[in-house]
């Protein structure tokens, strides 16, 4: 949400200067992208980095102070910043058809940039969620949207504000530090506790990469994404993981001159292991899964019902031999799919299963996924 030129001047009705023909070219293009992807199905976050100068205290702070980011709303501006939001939502909705579903501040316990007290982010929550539910919205808040997994004390007072939960529609935070178990386990047991969905609002591994872009063809950077991916899904069960992101700064893509690499443009490694992992069936649910050697990080998902499951695996080491145990009688074969520095999602012959065992190799540092057949 390109917030700073929606609405520039707290006095002045955004909505009417649009129906003027004044959009301001940003707003015109963030609002047509929404309106393309709602028009395929995808679900929308709409989310504001830099506010109007009205909104916050003190000068707009685009880069750091002091080493302080961002900048504290302005709270005697409360209920105009409420229904400046509102009515972008709003004009969303009447002039293209289009449904936000949860609205946030792009990592305000950081300041990115505006920084918000976790107090703060809890009085926000029930105040704007109450005027979007007064006003005939059903756009909900997203709690957190953290800058890191780390942070996640940020989310205490509203996910224990009884005030807070009706607002409340999905818990989120970035993957760029923190992945611990125990740290991951916070988060995951904080949706469990408000029963709302997990989203992961921007997945990789290290914010500054594109500082650094050849690290984006190394195979351990594709290796260690990969893991990661594996573990939020075996840990958190997010229900989804936004990649940041399918642009050029942090392109899975590699030459047609994206950081001066002009060699004919083709996905690199991480390109095919995110394919590979949107295979994934539509529709399955978390299911438990163990390893009793290092070096293997494992994830499972499936449907009883539908005897369909997934298995992830990401073999960190050397080439080996893998037992799988336990699985349903219903499931004869598994289709396997693999992608290693060499192997671009290569499928093999399917894996046969006998009394709820599969036996095959996989590759030294491989991303590997087994989908039942």
């Amino acid at each position: 949400m390109p917030w700073r030129f929606w609405q520039p001047n707290k006095d002045i009705d955004p909505a009417m200067v649009a129906d003027s023909g004044k959009i301001q070219p940003a707003v015109k293009k963030a609002m047509e992208m929404a309106h393309r992807l709602d028009s395929m199905g995808v679900p929308l976050i709409l989310s504001a980095w830099f506010p109007p100068n009205w909104a916050v205290e003190g000068e707009v702070n685009f880069r750091p102070v002091n080493g302080v980011w961002g900048n504290p709303l302005n709270k005697a501006n409360m209920e105009a910043i409420y229904k400046s939001i509102a009515d972008y939502i709003l004009y969303l909705k009447s002039k293209y058809g289009t449904e936000i579903k949860y609205f946030s501040f792009n990592e305000s316990d950081l300041g990115i940039n505006i920084r918000l007290t976790p107090q703060d982010h809890d009085d926000f929550i029930k105040g704007c969620g109450a005027y979007f539910a007064a006003h005939g919205l059903t756009t909900k808040m997203l709690l957190g949207d953290n800058s890191d997994a780390t942070t996640y004390k940020f989310i205490d007072p509203a996910l224990n504000d009884p005030g807070a939960k009706p607002y409340i529609g999905a818990i989120s935070f970035h993957s760029w530090r923190g992945w611990d178990t125990d740290i991951l386990q916070h988060w995951a047991d904080a949706a469990t506790k408000l029963n709302v969905p997990l989203i992961v609002g921007e997945g990789s591994i290290d914010a500054a990469a594109w500082n650094y872009p050849d690290i984006f063809r190394e195979q351990t950077y594709a290796l260690k994404e990969i893991n990661l991916y594996t573990r939020l899904l075996a840990i958190c069960q997010p229900q989804s993981i936004l990649q940041w992101q399918l642009t050029s700064d942090y392109s899975p893509l590699i030459g047609g001159g994206i950081f001066g690499n002009n060699e004919p443009l083709h996905p690199g490694q991480r390109f095919w292991n995110l394919k590979q992992l949107s295979i994934t069936p539509k529709g399955l649910l978390a299911m438990p899964i163990s390893c009793d050697r290092p070096g293997i990080t494992c994830a499972a998902m499936g449907d009883n019902n539908k005897s369909v499951y997934a298995i992830h695996l990401v073999n960190n080491g050397t080439k080996r031999k893998i037992t799988l145990t336990g699985l349903p009688a219903g499931v004869k074969r598994l289709q396997i799919y693999t992608t290693s520095k060499e192997l671009y999602m290569k499928t093999d012959d399917p894996v046969k299963i006998k009394k709820g065992k599969a036996m095959f190799k996989i590759p030294a540092t491989s991303y590997v996924t087994l989908i039942s057949q």
